[in-house]
């Protein structure tokens, strides 16, 4: 184990990049902002902020930015903080994407996980648009941005992240993506009209669990909605999840796809919601409770 004590003056990139990977590493950030794009390439590294609400990672790429190869960033390459090991944990960090919203702002993410049983817990991730992505991307985005996006962003592996006690916030589709993730006792927040799950979750997935959550909204009359597919076999399942003065305009949008899932428990028996039947449940308590 090597333990490495940081300031908002450090250069994070670097001490990623010259991490030794025959060891676990454990980084204590002091509090301050550290404005910085970050990637994390490596596994079994845990970031610990000294405090949640004053350790802040920020930076403010968005998807209509001009990127330095010329093209537009696009919505994958606006991240503040990427993750591509695997193994990792982060702990009372708050990670934003300040670049504001806007049709000339579109997708801004501040956060982007693609590797494999990486955990957040007690942080912040605040954002807009896209604010939150659970990698891998969907099959035909890996292929169509082949030539913006290194390979470790383009995997199609399945891949599982747990994140606990710990504050979303965003609007239009916020929390995105193919992987399977378990919210466990997280607080998600809209900051404007807009739709929660954007799941894009592969066939044989889970996608999307909200456990023991709560969902409220800054302004009651925002017009809400839950969950909507991203791409086909989409899956969303709320488990004991609190609503607070939400104006849920659907609960579930099919998005005009075929097949989806939505689930609610306890739930409200409509021609889109299903009961959480016993072998579904296992299921989850087998990726996500042992």
């Amino acid at each position: 184990m090597k333990q490495h004590y940081v300031t908002p003056q450090t250069d994070l990139q670097l001490l990623f990049d010259q991490l030794d990977p025959n060891f676990f590493h454990t980084i204590y950030l002091s509090k301050g902002t550290y404005r910085q794009k970050l990637k994390l390439s490596s596994s079994n590294v845990t970031l610990i902020g000294e405090d949640v609400d004053n350790t802040i990672i920020v930076y403010d790429d968005y998807s209509y930015k001009l990127h330095s190869d010329g093209l537009l960033h696009n919505t994958f390459r606006t991240s503040t903080f990427t993750i591509t090991g695997s193994n990792n944990v982060l702990k009372h960090l708050t990670i934003v994407n300040d670049a504001g919203h806007g049709p000339r702002i579109g997708q801004a993410i501040a956060l982007s996980i693609y590797g494999n049983h990486n955990s957040v817990l007690n942080c912040k991730i605040l954002g807009n648009q896209d604010t939150l992505f659970i990698g891998p991307l969907p099959e035909d985005l890996s292929i169509r941005y082949a030539h913006i996006l290194p390979l470790d962003e383009r995997l199609t592996s399945s891949t599982k992240t747990t994140i606990s006690n710990s504050t979303i916030t965003g609007n239009v589709d916020f929390i995105f993506g193919s992987g399977n993730c378990l919210f466990k006792e997280c607080t998600l927040i809209f900051n404007n009209d807009g739709y929660l799950a954007a799941p894009s979750t592969y066939e044989n997935g889970i996608g999307f669990v909200f456990y023991h959550c709560i969902i409220k909204s800054l302004d009651p009359h925002f017009n809400i909605v839950l969950a909507r597919p991203w791409r086909e076999f989409g899956k969303t399942t709320f488990i004991h999840t609190n609503f607070i003065d939400l104006n849920i305009k659907d609960r579930y949008h099919t998005w005009d796809k075929s097949h989806f899932e939505f689930r609610e428990f306890p739930y409200i028996n409509d021609q889109l919601n299903k009961p959480l039947d016993d072998l579904f449940k296992q299921r989850i308590t087998d990726l996500f409770f042992r």
